[in-house]
């Protein structure tokens, strides 16, 4: 990607909330932003709630997280693919074959992009999980990731050091502008602000509760991409 994009994740389960937060939103006059949705608004309104968002000619990023099956996640993929879905994620630790198995799965119009370590993560629960730290951790799901040939990885802002090798995109959740008071929202641990993650290499940002939490949503919208594109 030639410049930074960015995800407005719309953390809603009511389809109407979620409709009225991405009309407004809609009305900022820029390319350079689309939506993100989660699994559970998915599961609750079905795939097809997408519609709306697509009709907007905005990127829809479906957040699932999957790791599953073989079958059920390309089954999956292949649903949200020909709804017309930008990216669709999958963790990494589902492994290679999976991975690549999914990526085949996929149009040339739909990316596939590896979940890593979550912004909500410590070193400590690192630890306990993979037994190393945070940045260790990611290296190595995001080694796999590059072996499954997946279009790009999403990771903690604080890893992006640690994978410039890999030729794909980096994706950076739990990004919080200075401005926002609230940097712990929704219980993210790993934070980094708009300046931070570009600096970093990060090419597709994630920012939802600065946004969609703001008095004035537009405004917010047109700040952090300000930031991302100064």
């Amino acid at each position: 990607m030639k410049t930074p994009f960015l995800y407005v994740a719309l953390d809603f389960t009511d389809k109407g909330k979620l409709y009225v937060c991405a009309e407004e939103l809609a009305a900022v006059d820029s390319d350079r932003f689309g939506y993100k949705v989660n699994l559970d608004f998915l599961f609750l309104n079905g795939p097809d709630s997408i519609k709306p968002l697509l009709d907007m000619e905005k990127e829809v990023f479906t957040d699932l997280k999957m790791w599953n099956g073989r079958r059920t996640m390309k089954e999956i993929a292949k649903e949200l693919n020909e709804l017309g879905a930008s990216d669709i994620n999958a963790y990494s630790h589902a492994g290679v074959g999976f991975l690549s198995a999914l990526k085949e799965s996929l149009s040339d119009k739909c990316r596939l992009l590896a979940v890593t370590i979550l912004t909500h993560y410590t070193d400590n629960d690192c630890q306990d999980i993979y037994g190393c730290g945070v940045k260790e951790a990611v290296y190595r799901l995001a080694t796999i990731a590059n072996k499954a040939e997946c279009d790009g990885i999403i990771l903690p802002g604080i890893a992006l050091d640690d994978v410039k090798e890999f030729d794909m995109l980096k994706v950076v959740p739990g990004v919080r502008p200075e401005w926002h008071e609230d940097k712990k929202a929704n219980y993210q641990e790993s934070i980094i602000t708009p300046g931070e993650a570009i600096d970093g290499g990060a090419d597709i940002l994630v920012c939802g509760s600065p946004i969609t939490k703001s008095d004035n949503r537009k405004d917010a919208l047109r700040r952090v991409l300000d930031e991302i594109n100064p």
